[in-house]
C-alpha cells in the first residue's frame, strides 16, 4: 500500500514538473545566483570597510594639513603684524630721508616675506638687530 502512494505522488509531480519546468528551472537559477552572490558579497563587504578606513584615513590627514597650515598662516601673520610694528616704532619721530627709505625698504622686504616666519626672523635679526625668541 505504501508504495501505490509513493508511486501515485511520484506520478503526480513528475506530471507538474513536466507542466512547470519553465519555473523549476528560474527557481534553481535563482538559489544559484543567491549562493554565488552571497559568497561575493562578502568580498565586496569587506572592500567596503576597507575603503571606508582608507577614506577616514585620507579626511584625519587632510584636516590636519588644514590645521597645521592655518597655524602657520596664523603665525606668521602675528609675526608679520609684530614686525611692522617694531619697524614703526623704530623709525617714529625721526625724518631724515634715508632712515625713511630704510623703513620704506624693511617694510617692503617684510612684505615679500609675509607667509614665510623664518624669512621675517632672519629680516627683523639682520636689518633691526631684533632677535625672536621663539
Amino acid at each position: 500500500m505504501s508504495m501505490l502512494l509513493i508511486k501515485k505522488w511520484w506520478d503526480i509531480a513528475s506530471v507538474w514538473c513536466r507542466q512547470h519546468w519553465r519555473w523549476l528551472v528560474m527557481i534553481a537559477a535563482l538559489a544559484i545566483v543567491y549562493l554565488l552572490g552571497k559568497r561575493q558579497n562578502r568580498a565586496e563587504l569587506i572592500q567596503a570597510k576597507l575603503t571606508l578606513k582608507h577614506y577616514k584615513q585620507e579626511k584625519d590627514a587632510i584636516v590636519k594639513a588644514y590645521e597645521t597650515e592655518k597655524k602657520l598662516r596664523e603665525d606668521a601673520k602675528r609675526k608679520y603684524d609684530n614686525a611692522m610694528k617694531a619697524v614703526r616704532e623704530k623709525y617714529k619721530g625721526e625724518f631724515d630721508s634715508l632712515i625713511i627709505e630704510k623703513q620704506f625698504e624693511v617694510r617692503r622686504k617684510l612684505k615679500q616675506a609675509k607667509n614665510n616666519p623664518d624669512e621675517i626672523n632672519r629680516i627683523l635679526e639682520e636689518e633691526l638687530g631684533i632677535k625672536s625668541n621663539e
